[in-house]
């Protein structure tokens, strides 16, 4: 399945894309480079930063600030999907797909919806 999804994307399914991929799928929360390095300890932070891009320009990644100017990755999935952003730690969660009534021009303009609060943890 990885490997066919960046075949179609026009990507070489290198072993390193292969396990960036691999991770974020795996992965329950959008990840920031960091994170994701820290995940895969094999590959230098380059290869991973490098492959983010690659794979996020291919549109097979989504990538998001969530309001502290680091960018999240998480796969494209067939509908965008909103999420909880903790004002405190830092924390980001999916939340599931809302239908919500925006105006059309808002709908064709907005890229991301986010909420933000405090999470249980910091509640």
């Amino acid at each position: 399945m990885i490997r066919e999804r960046l075949r179609q994307a026009g990507l070489r399914a290198t072993p390193a894309r292969i396990e960036v991929l691999r991770t974020l799928v795996a992965s329950a929360t959008p990840l920031s480079h960091p994170e994701l390095a820290a995940r895969l300890p094999e590959l230098d932070r380059a290869t991973v930063y490098r492959n983010l891009v690659a794979l996020a320009d291919a549109g097979v990644l989504r990538r998001f600030d969530a309001g502290d100017h680091a960018w999240r990755f998480e796969p494209v999935r067939d509908r965008d999907h909103p999420h909880f952003v903790c004002g405190d730690c830092g924390d980001v969660r999916c939340l599931p797909e809302l239908d919500l009534a925006l105006p059309k021009a808002l709908r064709q303009r907005t890229d991301e919806v986010q909420l933000v609060g405090r999470c249980d943890a910091c509640a």
